[in-house]
């Protein structure tokens, strides 16, 4: 996996691109469960995990209808992250 993620290192994103997010810090990756978050309000569980798998893998999504897959990511774009194999969307609010 780290030989494919230097590969990507560098290049843009676009919308629509799968994503890993890893915790710099634990060296770990951001994982999404479908579990219900302690929160109580219907949220799914988010932690950090030390070894890959399939549950690391986020969309990057716009909240804009004219900006589609392929797109560019621009400075200040409002995002959207999906975790694909939950269904489940990221809230920052």
């Amino acid at each position: 996996m780290n030989n494919n993620l230097n590969l990507k290192k560098g290049q843009n994103v676009p919308y629509g691109a799968e994503a890993i997010f890893r915790h710099v810090e634990s060296d770990s990756y951001l994982r999404g469960l479908l579990k219900a978050a302690d929160t109580g309000d219907g949220a799914f569980t988010i932690e950090v995990s030390p070894l890959p798998s399939s549950q690391i893998i986020w969309k990057i999504d716009s909240h804009r209808s004219y900006q589609h897959d392929g797109d560019p990511i621009y400075f200040d774009d409002e995002l959207l992250i999906y975790h694909v194999s939950t269904d489940c969307f990221m809230n920052f609010a």
